[in-house]
This record gives structure tokens, C-alpha cells and sequence, in this order.
């Protein structure tokens, strides 16, 4: 599993797909261990830090949790 930013999207490779999903596009992320998943308009688990996701955005989007 890598992940990569071109541009304005973050590119997971999920099950040896690469899949791109626009940063436009992410409602959320939430973490449970080493598991990231985004929601955006199909949710997308993978195993990250989200720190290190935080870091792949380093444009100066920022990831919000949701509040539990």
C-alpha cells in the first residue's frame, strides 16, 4: 500500500489499484490504530498514520476528526 499527492488529491493503491481521490471530494477522515479511512464519496480504509496523511496534504488542508 503507497500513497502519493499530484496535485489537489491524495492517490492510494488499495488491493494493487491506484485510486485518486480529490481533496474537494474528502467530507472526513477517521483513524482507528494504524487505519485511515476517508470518507469522501466512497469511504476508503488503509493502513497510515494520519499524521503521515496530514503530511501528504501539505498544502494546508486539514484532516478534521469527527468528535466522539
Amino acid at each position: 500500500m503507497r500513497q502519493r499527492k499530484l496535485g489537489k488529491g491524495i492517490d492510494i493503491e488499495l488491493a494493487g489499484e491506484l485510486i485518486r481521490v480529490p481533496v474537494y471530494r474528502i467530507r472526513y477522515a477517521d483513524m482507528l490504530e494504524n487505519y485511515v479511512t476517508i470518507h469522501a464519496a466512497q469511504d476508503y480504509t488503509f493502513k497510515m498514520m494520519l499524521g503521515d496523511l496530514q503530511n501528504e496534504l501539505d498544502d494546508g488542508t486539514e484532516i478534521l476528526l469527527p468528535q466522539v
